[in-house]
């Protein structure tokens, strides 16, 4: 019994992983065992390089259960893979169908031709297998084609002047109308009206798809070419110019008319310059254009008519002239000095072509005429000047400097005239100097003119005339010239000078102040003036003393005296004494334009109260004693006071003094003291205040009570 259980217990474990391994067995190898189909959805056929094209199939999972699949796509040129995709990856159920997509494009190197397109599917066979294997493949055939290589050329413009001798400029432009980019050239030609061709430079460039190039061409006409109907032809080729097997895709083809040029010039202007005068060059400017379309060699015959009739020749000259350009040609002729003024002229002749050609065509024809005039004479005031070595004022002499200019065509001796004009308009003519210049020769004359000291200031003027001639008489004969200049002249010096005679010290209320001034003229003529003298208060106040007009001599002296009463109304303090002198009395009433002025200053003092005359009147026992005293103010005695001590008096007494004569300013004042009983000493002084509050104290008196 126990050798059976020890035997079962050894097989059960031995059959039971034999079942397990049957299981896996059947599980990997029936049941989860790879299977697939692979179908193409449509026919891939051609394509072209460089565009896209897609591959579709569709797979179905044969497998008993779920399994995984990777699809993947080569594209080959027989055994060769020319481009693998991105695998796919999916997990398919059972009889499951999957549409797979690849969109694929082949490029160069890559060449038309054919290709396969193989679609297969690798899984992992085993779970335990860690490799993929191929489980189906399915392959099509298809085709790459060439790509179309295509373009056209066409004429944009053609500019220029279309005349032989001149720039055709050929304007085109080439479109890249293929369906790949590539190397394009361009040549061509342009064919005369005789069949003659020239040969246009070829042109190298790239085009990309629907790319355009714009290029153009420079044809420079011979002169010598035919006039008419030009071929221009422009062709495009596919490949580079050097390229032997390039293709021509285009041809374009276009007329233009071409002229001939012509020839042809005018005389634009016919300029005469220089003097027109006896014994003068003249010159002679001839403007030539060259109207025609071509440049030309010209040739001009000149020649001069003069007064008389006579016909000189001038020198012949050629020019050579560009289209639309101007050249001058300059000519050169001497007047003759005598009988040689009148009219003239100059003919002038147009050749196209050398002097010396036979052939030379007749262009043009032109005539100028002028007038010749007899030589002039002439001076001309250059300028006119006036100066002093002092200040220009009247009394003083001035020079009158006038600068000249022979301005005329002949040597000569001119007269020259000076007039000077005052303020007050009256003239002063000055006797006339000659004055010998040659042609352009300039010279300088100076006039002296005293202003009489009476004159009146102001702006005057002075006239410098030039004459041609002057008489036996001094009559001055054809003016040519007269100029005037302008200049100030100030007036007598005008001066006057103020001042105050002595010191002004203090003064007290009621005083008069005598103020002495002093009035002198300093200038150069006899002048009125207005005095002024003033005094001005504390308070600014202004008390004018004079304010008159005065008479003075040339350096007179005049002495006047003022008098300033100080009223007990004026205030104390500073006063200031103001004496001036001007030249004027104003419109506003005041004097205007001061010449001096002088100041001092004086004090005004109000003083303290000035007792005198204390007495004490019978001091006796029993009896009041008066005291009298005199007391004085400059202005007003406001208040007198007695302070007294006596006997029996333990303090001071004070009594109220009575005015009984004179006025508030001085008077006489008494009072009485108490009455003493017995005798003893009586000690007193006088106490007096002023309207202004300041106060005096008289000494200090004493007297016995007998």
């Amino acid at each position: 019994m126990k050798k059976g259980l020890k035997k079962a217990l050894i097989i059960i474990p031995v059959v039971l992983f034999s079942l397990v391994i049957i299981g896996y067995i059947v599980y990997d190898y029936v049941l989860m065992v790879p299977s697939i189909t692979i179908a193409y959805e449509k026919n891939i056929g051609q394509q072209k390089l460089d565009t896209e094209f897609k591959v579709q199939v569709e797979i179905e999972s044969l497998s008993v259960l779920e399994r995984e699949y990777i699809v993947n796509l080569e594209l080959k040129s027989g055994t060769e893979v020319k481009a693998s995709l991105q695998p796919q990856i999916f997990r398919l159920k059972p009889r499951t169908k999957q549409n797979v997509e690849f969109v694929c494009m082949l490029s160069e190197p890559v060449i038309p031709g054919l290709y396969t397109a193989n679609v297969f599917v690798t899984a992992k066979k085993s779970i335990f297998s860690s490799s993929l294997e191929m489980i189906n493949e399915n392959g099509q055939e298809f085709a790459i084609a060439e790509k179309i290589v295509n373009g056209i050329i066409n004429f944009i413009d053609i500019k220029g002047a279309k005349k032989v001798g001149e720039i055709l400029n050929v304007n085109a432009v080439a479109k890249n109308t293929g369906e790949v980019g590539k190397p394009f050239s361009v040549d061509g030609s342009i064919i005369n009206p005789k069949g003659e061709s020239a040969q246009l430079p070829t042109k190298d460039f790239s085009l990309k798809i629907e790319e355009s190039k714009i290029f153009s061409y420079d044809y420079n006409i011979p002169f010598e070419a035919p006039a008419g109907k030009y071929k221009i032809i422009l062709n495009l080729f596919a490949g580079e110019s050097k390229d032997n097997s390039k293709k021509k895709l285009a041809e374009q083809e276009q007329e233009v008319e071409v002229s001939a040029r012509v020839i042809k010039a005018s005389v634009e202007a016919v300029k005469v310059r220089g003097k027109l005068k006896s014994g003068e060059a003249v010159g002679f400017d001839i403007d030539l254009k060259n109207t025609g379309d071509i440049e030309k060699l010209f040739s001009i015959e000149a020649s001069l008519t003069d007064a008389s009739g006579k016909v000189v020749s001038l020198p012949g000259k050629e020019l050579q002239i560009k289209v639309d350009e101007t050249k001058k040609a300059a000519y050169e002729y001497l007047i003759p000095m005598k009988d040689s003024d009148g009219k003239y002229k100059i003919n002038i002749i147009v050749y196209a072509g050398s002097a010396n050609d036979l052939t030379k065509m007749k262009m043009a024809e032109s005539q100028q005429e002028f007038t010749v005039a007899e030589r002039i004479t002439k001076a001309s005031i250059v300028k006119v000047s006036v100066s002093s070595k002092n200040k220009i004022k009247v009394g003083e002499t001035i020079t009158i400097t006038a600068d000249l200019k022979n301005t005329g065509e002949t040597d000569h001796t001119f007269p020259v005239a000076v007039v000077a004009v005052n303020a007050g308009k009256a003239t002063v003519k000055l006797n006339a100097k000659i004055i010998p210049l040659k042609v352009g020769e300039a010279g300088q004359l100076t006039f002296d003119y005293a202003i009489p000291l009476e004159s009146t200031a102001g702006n005057y003027e002075v006239k410098v005339s030039t004459y041609n001639n002057m008489d036996n008489l001094g009559n001055l004969i054809e003016m040519y010239e007269e100029k005037v200049s302008v200049f100030a002249v100030a007036g007598a010096n005008i001066s006057g000078s103020a001042s105050l005679v002595g010191t002004l010290g203090k003064f007290g209320f009621g005083d008069s102040v005598s103020i002495k001034t002093k009035f002198s003229n300093s200038g150069e003529l006899r002048h009125s003036y207005f005095i002024k003298l003033e005094v001005i208060d504390p308070a600014k106040k202004v008390s004018t003393i004079f304010n008159e007009k005065i008479e003075l001599d040339k350096l007179g002296v005049s002495e006047k005296k003022g008098e300033f009463k100080v009223d007990p109304s004026v205030l104390d303090g500073k006063y200031t004494a103001v004496v001036s002198i001007w030249d004027r009395l104003g419109d506003d009433g005041n004097p205007t334009g001061k010449y001096g002025e002088d100041t001092q200053t004086f004090e005004v003092v109000d003083t303290e109260p000035v007792i005198t005359n204390v007495i004490g009147v019978a001091p006796v026992i029993g009896k009041a004693t008066t005291i009298v005293a005199t007391v004085k103010d400059d202005k007003e005695v406001k208040t007198v006071m007695l302070v007294y001590q006596g006997p029996g008096m333990s303090e001071v007494g004070k009594e109220i003094m009575i005015r009984t004569s004179g006025n508030k300013k001085e008077g006489s004042y008494n009072t009485q003291t108490r009455r003493f009983n017995y005798a003893g000493s009586l000690n007193y002084y006088i106490e007096a205040t002023d309207s202004k509050g300041q106060k005096s104290k008289s000494p200090e008196s004493k007297t016995q009570i007998k």
